[in-house]
């Protein structure tokens, strides 16, 4: 939501020695006697999305929400909201109910997100016939024993090492694993894996690792 993305916004200002004041609000910009448009930096979206998927960035899964309501509604001024029913049309399109689901966020970060494996699956095989979205997302999505968050997971002799390629996530209890895995004779295999009700982190992630290299073998 808009509070938590300039929370943070203002919070990696400070870190970068940057003064900036906790308190905001917003509003349309109109250039007056005491506000000027000084300048504007434009970031390539997959770049944002790198920064998403390899490193798990909270901050840049916030910004392409907005960026995908801003897209779909072709407003320049959008809310959480809006990106949230883009998501609920294409939910609908891959045959999916959208009231049997939930998002209130970009990040995946509240306790009232609910999704399910099946949505998930659905998604990724929608992805994977779409090529020119399928190229960017595979792109960001970290590989297994090699980089972002997976680069310590899925390493040696694994299988699965440089073929799966999928998005962490984890929460209070809840750990998850999403993406493609390439099996032996080549072919690309969507996955969802999430469990709940977690007491180790450490021992879901064994699961899932474990999955993931039965596929590939």
């Amino acid at each position: 939501e808009q509070d938590f993305f300039m929370h943070t916004f203002v919070e990696r200002l400070l870190a970068n020695g940057i003064e900036a004041d906790s308190i905001y609000d917003y509003a349309e910009f109109f250039e007056d006697s005491t506000a000027v448009h000084i300048t504007q930096f434009d970031c390539p979206v997959q770049s944002v999305l790198n920064q998403a998927l390899k490193k798990s960035d909270n901050l840049s899964a916030e910004a392409l929400l907005y960026r995908l309501a801003s897209q779909c509604e072709g407003n320049k001024r959008v809310c959480a909201e809006d990106g949230v029913k883009a998501i609920n049309r294409l939910i609908q399109k891959l045959g999916h109910n959208p009231k049997d689901y939930r998002i209130v966020d970009g990040s995946g970060l509240s306790n009232y997100d609910y999704l399910s494996p099946a949505l998930l699956v659905d998604f990724l095989k929608y992805t994977y016939s779409q090529t020119g979205i399928f190229q960017h997302i595979y792109k960001a999505l970290p590989i297994a024993g090699v980089d972002g968050t997976l680069q310590n997971r899925m390493k040696e002799q694994s299988a699965a090492r440089s073929n799966v390629h999928a998005k962490t996530g984890s929460y209070t209890g809840i750990c998850t694993l999403a993406g493609y895995a390439k099996s032996s004779d080549g072919n690309d295999i969507a996955f969802a894996i999430m469990n709940q009700s977690v007491m180790k982190l450490a021992d879901a992630r064994k699961l899932q690792d474990k999955i993931c290299e039965i596929i590939c073998e």
